[in-house]
């Protein structure tokens, strides 16, 4: 019997590296175009339900974007990142945050704000501070307010709720209604909830007598006017947990946001718009927390802006108290403020208190003492 050698062991090597030591197929292309494809069943609905309006807002914005972002990058001299899906992603949301009837020219220069101003004013992705689609926003709505937001034609279909892609009557195009969340002029405060309800049947559509199980329906499933990308509820809520369960959001803010502003649309009361300038208010605890849901941009806002990795805080302690404020921001802009849609103006005002946020909310470090 012989006796064999068994082989020698290779030699162990070490190797000395910086962190990150855990390391993540993920990378911020595969994550953006993720969201972009996430998005992208929202968008083709506007298409469908609004028609080439929509379809040319879509276009101009995302376009502008790239091309914004192409010529930035060419001037810093910088490598070149615009197919990373992030100025994609900002077009894209700057285009569903807008309605389908603004001009075209101000789907260019808002483009183009939100990528130089909001994004490569601060050094490029993943250093600007505020959500660069919402800062866009901000500024065309103070730039042209009855070109956008304020005096939008808020383009709906005809009576029988025909999309408009489909509709080739000119003149049912034309037809308007005010949005879900416009606060009426009502002689007294006793005639403001029948005012409110009576909008929300023509901006879905409806007759005056439909039910109101008929009117969130409609709501839900986008069929009603608003801005491109906050109509269709369902598929937003869809793509929000599609993200929650791919890891790319964390589910604190969306959940605390929305609860937030539900429970403070219900217990607060409402100003309402008198006749001859004057003012008055609904009571406690009668809101309608569902027309506050559904009605304007509070689940993109939630599900897609305010969980941006970037301009959001970094613990989970400092995300809850960062969707608290969102919520009651969102929720006091639309009761009391004069302005119907309070979850832009929310989202930037909290992306500013980050950074203190970040301080008060970070953990003890390992192995301190306490003095």
């Amino acid at each position: 019997m012989t006796e064999t050698t068994p082989p020698a062991a290779a030699p162990l090597k070490l190797r000395v590296t910086s962190s990150p030591h855990i390391r993540t197929p993920e990378s911020v292309p595969r994550i953006m175009w993720t969201v972009n494809a996430v998005l992208a069943p929202a968008g083709l609905f506007a298409v469908y339900w609004f028609g080439w309006r929509a379809l040319l807002t879509l276009a101009l914005c995302i376009g502008t974007a790239l091309l914004t972002e192409w010529a930035i990058e060419r001037f810093r001299k910088v490598p070149s990142c615009c197919l990373d899906g992030s100025a994609f992603l900002t077009g894209l949301l700057f285009a569903f945050v807008m309605p389908a009837s603004q001009p075209w020219y101000v789907s260019v220069i808002g483009s183009a704000f939100a990528i130089a101003i909001g994004k490569h004013a601060f050094g490029g992705l993943g250093n600007n501070i505020w959500n660069p689609a919402l800062v866009a926003r901000a500024f065309v709505l103070a730039a042209w307010p009855v070109a956008t937001i304020l005096g939008a034609a808020w383009p709906r279909p005809g009576a029988e709720a025909t999309p408009v892609l489909f509709d080739l009557k000119s003149e049912s195009v034309a037809i308007t209604a005010p949005s879900p969340l416009t606060d009426p002029e009502v002689a007294s405060v006793a005639e403001w909830r029948a005012a409110v309800d009576g909008n929300l049947r023509r901006a879905t559509g409806l007759p005056a007598d439909a039910p109101a199980g008929q009117v969130y329906f409609r709501l839900l499933f986008g069929l009603r006017n608003g801005c491109l990308g906050e109509t269709m509820g369902i598929l937003l809520i869809l793509g929000g947990l599609f993200l929650w369960f791919k890891g790319y959001i964390n589910w604190r803010v969306p959940l605390v946001f929305i609860v937030t502003t539900l429970v403070l649309t219900f217990v607060l009361p409402e100003k309402v718009r008198l006749a001859g300038g004057a003012v008055g208010y609904t009571p406690w605890l009668s809101g309608d927390p569902l027309r506050h849901l559904l009605g304007g941009g509070l689940l993109l806002g939630a599900f897609f802006m305010a969980t941006d990795m970037v301009t959001s805080p970094v613990t989970n302690k400092g995300l809850v108290i960062f969707a608290v404020g969102c919520g009651v921001l969102t929720a006091l802009i639309r009761l009391v403020g004069g302005y119907p849609e309070g979850v832009c103006y929310s989202i930037i005002i909290m992306n500013t208190a980050v950074p203190l946020i970040d301080r008060f909310s970070r953990p003890r470090t390992y192995g301190e003492v306490a003095a």
